[in-house]
């Protein structure tokens, strides 16, 4: 039976299941700081200090500080508001947005934030400039004309990957956000200071320091050590199985939302044996979807039949129930009556909709070996070492996931099925390599359209190819300590900490 996504109030009386807007607020001690400084606990190293060569969630909640963009999306919602643009108007044909600039900007260093240079900078983004031609103005205003049209273009300019970034030296670029990167940052410890020349209103802490706590064996016992020992202050790399042993510590405020997340066993539709569907067929009914979910998460958690969240859009749901008997006849069909040798690639940190990276694989991995498939489980080193092999179609089998960075279906769709998203740039996340010329074009119909009827063939197409198969709805879950002022919980993955404060 499929069970749909609820939310209900957390009780430490009742089963854990997720939080509305419930956040459990009890007594507060002072810390001694020589400066207003708020500590952040992330759950991997960071892969980059460019907004525009991000390709992971947690590198991007550091750099969302650091870099605007044209369009933003603020802190615990999916809306967009005027960012870098202060406002923006499409032609009647969709194929050509005008964006006016914010006059008077400026990057940390001083350098005007003209519409030329912000131009400039987005024609460094593949992902971007491979859409349309970028072109600016002395009036202040940039505008793109696009290949085809896009009713919901400014989404894309919406995403981390569209950070304007102005680049200083080999390893270094420089925003106008309200943080700048100090210059003695790691990747496992990076150091936010306010940005004396950002254009709105300063933040209300004067620092930012995120610290890399990689757990063993992809938990996150070392986050949640660290938060309970008061060595930081705020931490969203938690899975929301943790939200009632921290609830013990009368310090710790907690809060979880449903988010725009699914969890997903990918599987690389260019090699064999996955390139015949009949395989990809056989795999989705060998996968207990409702064991993993109740075996690694909460009460109330979605459990996924359906390419993109509901929270995003309704979709109708996949056929593939659990069904090992019918897995084996379409693996015999296919031409494998014994199965076959694979890996899986396992994710490389615990993340929303991977609360147990090492127990969800070791689940599905079982569940294939029941049908004959003898599965070889591959570690990751790093989130460089993970997204690299999946850019590059070096994997069989990969346990993976989506957060949407915006409301938009078409963009869910596009970002995980469009065949011009297959590769190693930072937004190239049709790491499933699926290619479909129908689905491209269906995509495109969506966008320039907001059809839903093209959406819903994209979604029949997805069901009957099941070029990846999705297995829960992730939760975003944020736990602070209660001194932390002004922190809103994103469903989408941003930590904009502009307006968070410290009660010292």
């Amino acid at each position: 039976m499929r069970r749909e996504f609820t939310m209900k109030r957390y009780s430490t009386r009742a089963p854990l299941v997720l939080l509305a807007s419930a956040v459990i607020l009890l007594s507060w001690a002072p810390r001694a700081s020589a400066a207003r400084e708020l500590r952040v606990g992330i759950s991997a190293d960071m892969t980059s200090f460019d907004a525009q060569e991000v390709r992971d969630a947690v590198t991007a909640k550091v750099l969302n500080n650091v870099f605007d963009n044209l369009v933003m999306i603020p802190a615990g919602s999916t809306n967009l508001e005027p960012g870098l643009a202060l406002n923006w108007k499409p032609n009647p044909k969709f194929d050509e947005w005008t964006f006016v600039i914010r006059p008077k900007v400026v990057f940390s260093d001083g350098t005007p934030a003209t519409a030329e240079v912000l131009a400039a900078s987005l024609r460094n983004v593949e992902s971007i400039s491979g859409k349309c031609e970028i072109t600016a103005d002395a009036s202040g205003k940039v505008t793109f004309k696009l290949k085809s049209a896009d009713a919901e273009f400014p989404s894309i300019l919406a995403q981390n990957y569209g950070g304007i970034s102005l680049k200083k030296g080999k390893d270094r670029a420089i925003g106008t956000g309200p943080f700048l990167l100090a210059p003695e940052s790691t990747k496992q410890k990076a150091i936010l200071t306010r940005n004396p020349k950002y254009w709105g209103t300063p933040p209300k802490i004067e620092r930012i320091v995120y610290t890399s706590f990689k757990s063993a064996a992809g938990t996150a016992q070392t986050l949640l050590d660290a938060l309970i020992a008061d060595k930081i202050d705020l931490t969203d790399g938690i899975p929301i199985g943790a939200l009632p042993a921290l609830s013990q510590h009368s310090q710790i405020a907690v809060n979880a939302v449903v988010g725009r997340s699914v969890g997903m066993l990918g599987m690389n539709n260019e090699n064999a044996p996955f390139k015949d569907v009949r395989v990809r067929q056989a795999i989705a009914h060998a996968i207990n979807r409702d064991g993993i979910v109740d075996a690694f998460y909460p009460k109330g958690t979605g459990v996924a039949r359906a390419p993109l969240p509901p929270t995003i859009y309704h979709a109708k749901p996949d056929p593939y129930d659990y069904n090992p008997v019918k897995a084996k006849q379409l693996l015999g069909a296919a031409g494998f009556p014994k199965g076959f040798k694979t890996t899986i690639l396992q994710t490389w940190t615990n993340r929303p909709y991977a609360s147990n990276p090492v127990g969800i694989a070791e689940r599905i991995k079982k569940d294939l070996e029941a049908v004959g498939i003898d599965v070889t489980i591959h570690v990751p080193t790093d989130a460089n070492d993970f997204f690299g092999r999946l850019g590059a179609g070096k994997y069989d089998m990969a346990v993976l996931g989506w957060i949407a960075d915006t409301g938009s279906p078409a963009d869910f769709l596009e970002s995980n099925l469009s065949s011009a998203m297959i590769g190693t740039c930072p937004a190239c996340n049709n790491m499933f390599r699926f290619r479909n010329p129908k689905v491209d074009a269906m995509i495109r119909d969506a966008r320039a359209t907001k059809s839903r009827k093209a959406l819903d063939d994209v979604i029949e197409i997805f069901n009957s190819e099941i070029p990846y198969v999705p297995f829960v709805y992730g939760p975003e879950v944020s736990a602070w300590n209660r001194r932390v002022l002004g922190f809103a919980v994103s469903p989408t993955p941003t930590m904009y900490l502009k307006e968070v404060d410290i009660k010292e």
